[in-house]
């Protein structure tokens, strides 16, 4: 199942291509906190709903998947 359209990750070029931005200018969000990223290793990624609500566009924080609850029986 994909995730929904706001909360699919990007990658810096990705991210710059939707604000019409720089890649430079992405990084330099990241770097000044004002646009949170995650990943592993150098590469970062960053959730397009997390983009636009940096941007104004969004003015709810992100929703978090709920943990799943169901446990298996034996």
């Amino acid at each position: 199942m994909a995730p929904p359209a706001s909360d699919r990750l990007l990658n810096h070029a990705e991210a710059a291509a939707t604000v019409g931005r720089s890649t430079r200018t992405i990084r330099r969000w990241i770097r000044q906190g004002k646009l949170p990223a995650g990943g592993f290793g150098r590469a970062a990624f960053i959730r397009e709903s997390d983009l636009l609500r940096a941007l104004g566009f969004a003015d709810e924080p992100p929703t978090v998947p709920a943990a799943d609850t169901e446990k298996d029986e034996p």
